[in-house]
């Protein structure tokens, strides 16, 4: 971060007739004043902006002195990662003349937004705002404050996690598509579930571990294993009544749920005497496929939309 300091200083102040019509000169910043200017939320130790390196100062006859003290220093700012990855970031930057009271020394901005000069993108982020503002910090210390705004470039972490974590809710509840009789059902479900498992222990790197407020996203994948897991059980259960012949042995809801479904398929009729219907287990096998088919992928659907509207916001 490079700044440029100007004050005036009554006692360097010359007659440039006298001087050969020398109207300005280049000092060492140890030989005259120089205010000490610090950062005050800097995530390192407390030190003067520029205190690693000799910056020279330049005098002007009228006493006008010009001190660009610079360096590289890192800052801590509030993070909030609940939209990650498409999250923006604000950082305040608070510069004070540590020691010396606003009566004594009084910073003002002389631009409305920082100038990039010195500032080398990031590949990551995209800086928004740069707003510069003064003020009174800490009671009586006039601070500089400098405002950025930073948003993330999403579309590595699109690729690397959004599109594998759709494709993988996606697939999961296509099992209840697959027939019972070729004896893979369960194996398919326990395999995408398991993939997604190890998916996520490869990306957890890449997404912020943060707990207030905690990565939405990380949510969304959460409840995407956990149904994943009711996939699984949903498909055992569905074939524990398949190779039944009488409904002796099916609970109401299978029951329920055949019946619901004859019905919709026109394989029998409403109101109509006639001998006692008799329920198979493909019949609650069948029911019961359609009912987790159709209410795992209206739960995903749904935890979808909720995210992309909630980082949307």
């Amino acid at each position: 971060m490079g700044t440029t300091l100007t004050w005036k200083d009554p006692s360097l102040v010359w007659d440039p007739a006298s001087y050969g019509n020398i109207t300005l000169t280049t000092l060492d910043s140890i030989n005259i004043w120089t205010p000490l200017i610090f950062l005050l939320n800097s995530a390192e130790n407390l030190k003067t902006i520029g205190s690693d390196a000799k910056f020279p100062c330049t005098v002007y006859y009228t006493g006008m002195v010009v001190h660009p003290p610079g360096g590289i220093i890192s800052a801590k700012c509030p993070t909030d990662f609940s939209k990650f990855p498409f999250d923006t970031q604000t950082c305040t930057l608070i510069i004070i003349p540590w020691g010396m009271s606003s009566s004594q020394v009084t910073l003002t901005s002389v631009y409305s937004k920082a100038q990039l000069g010195f500032y080398t993108p990031h590949a990551d982020w995209t800086l928004l705002e740069r707003k510069t503002s003064t003020g009174l910090a800490d009671g009586n210390y006039s601070a500089f404050y400098l405002n950025m705004k930073f948003q993330r470039q999403s579309l590595y972490f699109n690729i690397l996690i959004i599109i594998p974590t759709l494709l993988f809710a996606s697939l999961n509840p296509l099992v209840f598509v697959l027939p019972v009789d070729s004896g893979e059902r369960v194996s398919l479900a326990m395999t995408i579930l398991l993939s997604y498992v190890i998916f996520l222990t490869l990306v957890s790197g890449s997404i912020p571990a943060t707990s207030n407020p905690m990565c939405a996203l990380l949510l969304i994948m959460i409840v995407i294993i956990s149904i994943s897991g009711l996939i699984v059980i949903g498909t055992i259960y569905s074939a524990k009544y398949y190779y039944l012949h009488a409904d002796e042995h099916m609970g109401f809801l299978p029951k329920l749920f055949a019946k619901h479904f004859l019905l919709r398929t026109g394989k029998i009729v409403p109101n109509v005497d006639g001998p006692e219907l008799v329920i198979t287990g493909k019949d609650a096998s069948r029911a019961l496929d359609t009912v987790f088919f159709f209410f795992t992928y209206f739960a995903i659907i749904i935890c979808v939309i909720c995210y992309f509207i909630y980082v949307s916001s």
